[in-house]
């Protein structure tokens, strides 16, 4: 893309690591976050995601003193193989992160890992 062609960014982004489960329609992958804006979220993975999938999130954000969830639906962006064997998975939410005291969905999701 040429650098006139960019489209400028909505919102900051922030360097978040935290720990995300990703349900697609018929499964559910655990990434961790590596920055996170109002509308989107960069994620490390594992598992590879397929471009285009509709997707919902859920952010473990804190445990004190009770669980404290980032929620999302969105769609991946781009999903970018590593040297390292995982994948960076560029997601657009439909709108801004909302939280949550709950879990969104029930899931095997462990307490958010902080660092």
């Amino acid at each position: 893309m040429h650098p006139s062609q960019r489209t400028e960014r909505r919102s900051a982004r922030y360097p978040l690591h935290f720990l995300v489960s990703v349900r697609l329609v018929d499964q559910e992958i655990y990434a961790r976050s590596e920055n996170i804006s109002l509308r989107g979220i960069l994620l490390s993975s594992e598992s590879s995601i397929p471009q285009g999938s509709a997707v919902t999130l859920q952010v473990g954000v804190g445990q004190i003193p009770a669980p404290l969830f980032l929620t999302a639906c969105g769609r991946v962006l781009r999903v970018q193989s590593r040297a390292s064997g995982t994948f960076a998975v560029a997601i657009e939410c439909d709108r801004p992160f909302e939280i949550m005291k709950q879990k969104l969905y029930h899931s095997s999701m462990p307490h958010p890992v902080f660092g």
